[in-house]
């Protein structure tokens, strides 16, 4: 939810057009929930209003609030909550891109782990069978990248 709040308030502040699909990918969540509370289903609303006015005011007035949802606060975030405990790596092969990892945050640091892990991906085997790795490098968090002749 915080993550969504952040998104939509910085595309609204900066004219992006990727909202929607950042509030796509909220209801997505949201609906294979098997709860969902009041504070989620009226943030979602609020994120949405100023896309869909008349269907959010509609709703909001359903779920019992009294007056209209564009007289609200828009909702804020914690930044604390934000942090992502799963990071996507880019694995390379020869500087192209063959697949992407995902890795906890406690696995970052781990580089020997994060290489087994890379070369047993199913796009990056192709590209070494038969080759010799000339070079592993792994960018901490960033990119693993094989270079192979």
């Amino acid at each position: 939810m915080h993550e969504t709040i952040k998104g939509v308030t910085e595309d609204m502040e900066e004219l992006r057009f990727n909202t929607i699909a950042k509030l796509m990918t909220y209801y997505n969540f949201l609906v294979k929930q098997e709860r969902v509370s009041q504070e989620e289903v009226e943030v979602y609303l609020k994120l949405l209003a100023p896309f869909a006015p008349h269907m959010t005011e509609e709703i909001w007035e359903m779920i019992g609030n009294e007056f209209s949802i564009h007289t609200s606060s828009w909702p804020q975030y914690d930044e604390e909550l934000i942090v992502k405990d799963v990071i996507t790596i880019p694995v390379q092969v020869n500087g192209k891109l063959r697949a992407t990892l995902a890795v906890s945050k406690e696995e970052v640091g781990n580089e020997r782990m994060i290489h087994e892990r890379a070369e047993k991906e199913e796009g990056v085997i192709k590209f070494l069978e038969g080759k010799s790795v000339k070079k592993f490098i792994y960018v901490p968090g960033k990119v693993v990248n094989f270079v192979v002749a």
